[in-house]
């Protein structure tokens, strides 16, 4: 019988995780991970340890809406987690070109930046000298 909330319109997808994906890819590993799944990104941070933890990654930008709650999870465990990989919150202010290091209790919702704390002096210097970028009459 099927489900109620099935959808005849649906496609089931392999999944994988971060760590075996970049395990069995011949590409290099990322500096930038980008991860908006609508509430599961507990599950994508728990199935990354070995890529969080190697030295090429440079920062994760990850959306955190509260969706986490439908699946069971706690975002504030999440965040606590991505400081225990040594990842520090920030926030980009782009039309200054600053990077700025916020109190590791200052969780936001939306889309949360944070920067291996070895790489952000060299993260703020890319920001400064990345060449200028234009953007509806404004030049960033």
């Amino acid at each position: 019988m099927p489900r109620a909330d099935y959808h005849s319109d649906s496609e089931k997808v392999k999944t994988t995780t971060l760590d075996q994906f970049f395990a069995q890819s011949e590409s290099a590993p990322p500096i930038l991970i980008k991860i908006d799944v609508e509430g599961y990104e507990t599950e994508v941070i728990a199935s990354a340890d070995d890529i969080l933890s190697q030295p090429p990654i440079k920062a994760v930008i990850m959306e955190l809406e509260g969706y986490g709650k439908r699946y069971g999870f706690d975002e504030t465990m999440l965040h606590s987690r991505m400081i225990d990989y040594d990842f520090a919150p920030c926030s980009y202010a782009p039309f200054d070109r600053k990077l700025i290091v916020l109190d590791d209790n200052n969780k936001r919702y939306g889309n949360n930046l944070y920067i291996k704390k070895q790489n952000i002096g060299s993260v703020r210097e890319r920001l400064l000298t990345a060449p200028a970028v234009h953007i509806h009459e404004t030049t960033i």
